[in-house]
């Protein structure tokens, strides 16, 4: 910078005519005048400022309604002195601002970041501009952005709430090959202006690559997604965006069963066509379990129970909407709804002794849907948000009311378009993509896993292994246990299994009927139990006792019995327990001649002894301690052919081995078997 002074300097003294600086800042300048023996000496500052050189970083291509961040970047050299930013904007709004409609306006700030929306209030140019200003009049710079906004697009995917978010049936073969589709899923774009359907898409995946705005998508990527461009034309001149612009926008979701392409569509399937109505699963006594410490206003949101995906009991509703609704599985209307009766009816549930979940209202007759469903705005396709709780306080949840209004029957033959799940508005602000969660009503700990598609297999979290054998004749009746192969203390046993009804028959288990059910035609049995006070098993004891009729011969590589994905040991905090192992006995009608054993073995308390006798004989069993004396008699009497047992143990046997010896006579011939148990304690 340069200043002149000759013009100011009197008298016949030299005069320097330019001074010149090279940096901003502050300059002291001192003026003296001398006058014979008189001298007078003034100081004086001058600041020196660079011309403002500012301009506006942030996105030229951002998409109408969303919110965008531009900061001014200051090119200036010497950043001396503080500039005034004005900012203008043309197309769109400041926030926050409290304006609705886009307009011209005005920032009058030294703001050097602004949030910005975007939107189609007004037509273009769309700019945006700011003007720097360090002194009044003088030193200023402009700077105008020019953008092109895009339309947006509202798309998301259809996902089950559990750890992996395991997509939800898609129209994708479930055998290789085949052109029979497993389900459709429907979704249907409202806005509220005037409340009419804009668009019904069908939730399923890609299988080619799509292109929407900026974003494009891919089969792998997204399996059950649904997604629609907002310029899509609505009527003959105008785009969907065009009519409805960026508010009021919200889905209605529905499973429409096995429904194919029609034109026009129709969506009137019933909901026995259904996947959520005919698959409803993954529910379990843990999650009876986990109801019922809900139900004591227990935190299980936190330690030792650590469901951190279900809110605290703090919340309004108590654990978060979600779990909330999925624990009041009888979908009670009181101010704390969750109760001991929504843990049983789920467990009544999980045996299969209940088909549909009760409604309890005064209109008596109604019944409850078999899922939940809510969502999630996300920044991007894919994204997963598991395991962060639903919350009403949380801006990217989105809440799904169930679409009955009268609560109308969830019953097969109900109509499926009677249960649409219609969501609150969706706020575009931040993004256009949601997610969409199903959950089976009452399953808390978010364990299932849909099959869908034949990508989803859903397995035993635990095996099933023969460690012995039991000799038994076609006809007779016999009791399997189902045992542990470790120590346990369990707060909740769920066994799903299936049994080939040709070779065995299920007569009955050691479980009160509400705990379990035999479904002969379909070869399943269910024992569902739970207790916020557990019960202990020593390994080897048995968590069940199936008694059965043997009805064919099967002979010892023969599993009769199988485990199903539903099969759940917990402890008392509800927590599964991944590293048990589940044995049983295996069955050999074989004539085998006599033939004795016992199970468990190890054991703690008590053991069973069966035998085999090949015919009609007198028998004689009795138990030895290790110095040969007689612990008791089990058994002296005449028996006929055929497997028979015999309980042993009492509360005041010593740990040890002990050792059983049978005598079997019969015309004449005697045979005698020796086998060792192990008692432990």
């Amino acid at each position: 910078a340069t200043v002149t002074f000759c013009d100011l300097v009197k008298g016949p003294g030299p005069c320097t005519d330019n001074i010149v600086v090279s940096e901003c800042g502050v300059y002291t300048f001192t003026y003296t005048v001398v006058n014979g023996p008189c001298t007078e000496t003034i100081d004086f500052a001058i600041n020196f400022y660079e011309i403002p050189s500012i301009s506006i970083a942030g996105t030229t291509t951002p998409t109408f309604c969303k919110e965008y961040t531009y900061s001014v970047t200051d090119g200036r050299t010497c950043q001396f002195g503080a500039v005034t930013n004005t900012w203008t904007i043309d197309g769109g709004y400041f926030k926050p601002s409290g304006l609705t409609t886009a307009t011209t306006i005005s920032d009058g700030s030294a703001a050097t970041e602004l949030t910005v929306v975007w939107d189609d209030n007004v037509s273009g140019p769309y700019t945006l501009t700011v003007y720097g200003e360090s002194i009044a009049g003088s030193c200023t710079d402009t700077y105008t952005l020019t953008v092109v906004p895009e339309i947006p697009v509202i798309a998301g995917q259809v996902k089950y709430w559990n750890e992996e978010e395991t997509y939800m049936p898609t129209p994708f073969p479930t055998i290789e090959g085949a052109s029979y589709p497993h389900d459709y899923f429907y979704v249907t774009l409202h806005n509220s202006l005037d409340d009419v359907a804009i668009d019904t898409l069908i939730v399923e995946p890609y299988l080619d690559e799509v292109q929407t705005g900026t974003d494009t998508w891919t089969t792998i990527d997204l399996m059950s997604f649904f997604g629609v461009d907002l310029g899509n034309t609505y009527t003959s001149t105008l785009s969907i965006f065009n009519v409805y612009g960026c508010e009021g926008y919200y889905l209605k979701i529905w499973d429409g069963g096995l429904v194919y392409h029609q034109n026009p569509p129709t969506y009137d399937a019933v909901l026995g066509a259904n996947y959520t109505y005919n698959n409803w699963g993954g529910v379990n006594a843990t999650d009876a379990l986990a109801i019922q410490l809900m139900a004591t206003n227990i935190n299980i949101a936190g330690a030792p129970y650590n469901f951190n995906w279900i809110g605290p009991n703090t919340e309004t509703p108590r654990f978060g909407y979600y779990s909330s609704s999925a624990a009041n599985v009888n979908s009670s209307t009181q101010t704390n709804p969750i109760t001991a009766l929504d843990a049983l009816t789920t467990n009544y549930r999980a045996v299969g002794l209940m088909d549909v979940f009760p409604y309890l209202t005064t209109n008596s007759g109604r019944y409850s849907p078999n899922f939940r469903v809510t969502g999630r705005m996300v920044s991007t396709l894919p994204e997963m948000t598991w395991n962060t709780p639903f919350d009403l306080d949380n801006v990217p949840d989105v809440v799904f009311n169930h679409n009955d209004g009268i609560y109308n029957n969830y019953l097969y033959y109900d109509l499926a378009t009677n249960h649409q799940y219609v969501s609150e508005p969706l706020s575009l602000l931040s993004t256009s993509y949601i997610n969409i969660y199903y959950l089976a009503a009452g399953d808390i700990n978010s364990s299932y896993t849909p099959t869908s598609a034949g990508f989803n297999k859903s397995t035993p979290a635990m095996n099933l292994e023969y460690t012995d054998e039991l000799i038994v004749s076609k006809g007779d009746v016999v009791t399997i246990p189902i045992r542990v192969d470790r120590n346990a203390e369990l707060g909740a046993i769920s066994l799903d299994l299936t049994y080939n009804a040709s070779l065995i028959e299920v007569l009955g288990v050691n479980y009160d009927k509400e705990n379990f059910k035999v479904d002969a035609e379909k070869g399943t049995l269910r024992i569902g139990w739970f207790s916020p006070v557990p019960s202990n098993f020593a390994s080897g004891d048995a968590i069940a006792m199936i008694q059965v009729r043997v009805l064919a011969d099967i002979n010892t590589d023969t599993r009769f019995f199988e485990l199903g994905a539903n099969t759940d040991l917990a402890d008392a905090n509800a927590l599964s327990l991944k590293d048990i192992k589940l044995q049983t006995s295996a069955i050999n009608t074989l004539d085998a001649g006599l033939f004795i054993t016992n199970y468990p073995n190890p054991f703690n308390g008590k053991t069973m002894i069966s035998y085999n006798l090949p015919s009609a004989s007198k028998v004689t069993l009795v138990v030895y301690n290790t110095m040969s004396q007689v612990v008791e008699t089990l058994v002296s009497s005449y028996q006929e052919a055929g497997t028979h047992e015999v309980e042993f143990g009492s509360t005041d046997l010593k740990a040890g081995v002990y050792y059983y010896r049978i005598i079997v006579e019969n015309e004449g011939n005697t045979v005698v078997e020796t086998n060792s148990m192990i008692h432990m304690q």
